[in-house]
């Protein structure tokens, strides 16, 4: 992922950005997604760790990557971090002799690989880690949906209460959409009167028919494709997801 904004690489934010994403419905479903026996992991764009050290816990072997230190850093002081390899990077420049059986990607991050190439090398390398029988999980917004039209001061979640009693209200607004790239800026007000934080991100709306295209010139076969985390089968016009299990052919 080259596609690194301030968020990442914000102290203030990167402590608080687990309560900013505390939903878990993609940790849910692709632990649904998983070997019914513990296996060998790669979770990229592993972030704050979170995910990685669950993981971990239930009895796989797992490795984080992610190119933010900043993030990381959280990551290896989380309880159980001992149990999961980190390592700082992207997958592009991962050189392991490893194989893993499974290769998640959760949180959008696919949608930071903003570039024709960058989208070759992801899929690229993670056909060269994966082990034979693996399966890659990964998921992008659909972009017939247009979620960022909803990305306005009016549509703001209410305000998360952190451990420290402040609260922070996230709220987003488009700065410009250029084809598949939506740009904007999230707004981070700490309350009462704490200030306020600002990240300006890019992300890739990627088609369906283009993500499947350069998977399958990689050398991956489809094995499914949802709408959402209900495990909904994708529709076109209407699913909000995008979320793939891709196999080597």
């Amino acid at each position: 992922m080259k596609n690194i904004d301030s968020l990442y690489s914000e102290p203030e934010l990167v402590q608080i950005y687990d309560a900013i994403n505390a939903g878990r419905a993609d940790f849910d479903f692709y632990l649904s997604q998983l070997p019914s026996t513990p296996c060998t992991i790669l979770d990229v764009g592993c972030g704050t760790g979170l995910f990685a050290v669950e993981l971990a816990t239930l009895g796989h072997s797992v490795t984080g990557l992610d190119p933010a230190v900043e993030m990381l850093a959280v990551a290896r002081t989380r309880r159980a971090a001992h149990q999961v390899i980190w390592h700082t990077g992207v997958l592009s420049d991962f050189a392991v002799t490893q194989r893993f059986e499974v290769i998640v990607m959760t949180g959008h991050a696919f949608q930071c690989l903003l570039t024709v190439a960058d989208m070759d090398a992801f899929f690229h390398s993670a056909l060269a880690l994966l082990a034979p029988g693996g399966v890659l999980l990964f998921e992008s917004r659909n972009p017939n949906t247009k979620a960022w039209q909803q990305w306005t001061p009016a549509h703001a979640e209410p305000p998360v209460v952190l451990e420290d009693g402040r609260a922070v209200q996230l709220t987003h607004e488009v700065i410009k959409q250029d084809g598949p790239y939506v740009t904007f800026e999230e707004r981070y007000t700490f309350l009462p009167g704490g200030g306020q934080k600002r990240s300006t991100s890019t992300l890739r709306f990627s088609s369906k028919t283009e993500i499947l295209a350069m998977a399958d010139a990689a050398g991956f076969g489809v094995t499914a494709l949802w709408g959402d985390w209900s495990g909904a089968a994708f529709d076109e016009y209407s699913s909000p997801e995008m979320i793939f299990s891709l196999n080597p052919r």
